[in-house]
């Protein structure tokens, strides 16, 4: 669902950056004295929008908003999609909590009042973003998925935690000064204000960056055994929202158009679109499984049909097979980070977990 502790995809709207240099709720950036940058969440759109994402660690909240596929240009804005388009972890639920919590997570608590700390930090974050009506039934359900989305991070990081603590990994308070100097710099008093424009106070600031630091060591130990050089196909794709304009370019390849000038013609997937949908080698874990199955199927030039996934339909064709190629400085950071989910998602399914309703009435 992450690469030094540098890893790519989730975030933070407490922002947690890259190597655990936290960024603000909102897009202006926090006093540090080395910028930090801030770290988006990642769709499944191809390797090339990932590649062009900053990196980050995972597991850290998944309220701030998921980037659109790369501008076209420099001048072109990155918009997000609305909060209620990013899907949340499943998360099984069984008994009654007493009041004061949220969750239990294999016995261990979540206080309500904690949870609807992180909850009104991450609504603070929200609100910011344009376009945003919470008195409307579009706002009020993303008010609704946001909150849902928060309880499902702060479970994370639970069991984060928990692996931590059993493979005896630590953070020392020096650890978390050093990152909350680099962000103070020279410019207390602007540091200060931003703590206060984001509802954060020093110590919460503190808290955060210990949790990054404590995830980026369980997802470094967790993904160590990787292996660096892996079978990787050579592809091409078209990316399209709309079965209609997916079978439209299904019917030209099929009377042998060329498929870079179909790709050029259809693919919404900006960062390819003018390479004629050149991925480049990718490996497995990348794209979608779906993806994965058929690319990874087919033979040296040919094309496949239609394929649907969670995140868009799909055409490919395979212009070589690697058998061993080693992974991409720039893909690298993906393959870790989706293994460090799937890790995730095995760690809730075998979990004890108890939630409470979040919902508002």
């Amino acid at each position: 669902m992450r690469p030094s502790r540098c890893v790519l995809i989730l975030v933070l709207a407490l922002g947690l950056t890259a190597c655990a240099t936290p960024t603000a709720f909102n897009t202006e950036a926090p006093p540090s004295a080395t910028e930090p940058v801030p770290t988006l969440q990642r769709e499944s759109m191809s390797p090339t929008t990932a590649q062009q994402q900053p990196v980050m660690p995972t597991a850290v909240p998944i309220w701030s908003p998921t980037p659109q596929p790369p501008p076209t240009t420099a001048t072109q804005p990155m918009t997000a999609p609305p909060v209620s388009s990013i899907s949340t972890p499943t998360v099984p639920t069984s008994g009654e909590l007493d009041a004061s919590l949220v969750a239990r997570v294999n016995g261990t608590g979540i206080s309500r009042a904690a949870y609807e700390l992180r909850a009104a930090q991450a609504q603070i974050y929200l609100l910011k973003q344009p376009g945003l009506d919470i008195t409307t039934p579009a706002g009020k359900e993303e008010i609704q998925h946001l909150r849902a989305r928060v309880l499902a991070w702060m479970v994370d990081q639970v069991l984060i935690e928990q692996a931590a603590a059993a493979h005896g990994i630590t953070v020392t308070p020096q650890q978390v000064e050093e990152q909350v100097a680099l962000m103070r710099g020279d410019d207390a008093t602007r540091f200060n204000q931003w703590l206060a424009s984001n509802g954060m106070t020093l110590d919460q600031l503190r808290e955060q960056i210990r949790n990054d630091i404590i995830t980026s060591a369980v997802r470094d130990m967790i993904t160590q055994s990787l292996e660096r050089r892996v079978p990787q196909v050579h592809v091409r794709h078209i990316l399209l929202a709309e079965e209609s304009a997916a079978q439209q370019a299904l019917a030209k390849l099929k009377k042998g158009t060329d498929f870079a000038a179909v790709a050029r013609e259809f693919s919404e997937d900006a960062s390819t679109r003018a390479k004629g949908g050149d991925l480049g080698f990718i490996p497995r874990g990348v794209m979608p499984p779906e993806f994965d199955q058929v690319a990874f199927a087919l033979r040296p030039r040919q094309t496949s049909d239609v394929i649907r996934t969670d995140s868009g339909l799909y055409i490919v064709q395979v212009l070589e097979v690697d058998p061993s190629r080693e992974i991409s400085a720039e893909l690298w950071p993906v393959v870790q980070q989706n293994a460090f989910e799937r890790w995730l998602e095995e760690q809730r399914a075998k979990a004890e977990i108890r939630v409470a309703d979040v919902t508002l009435p």
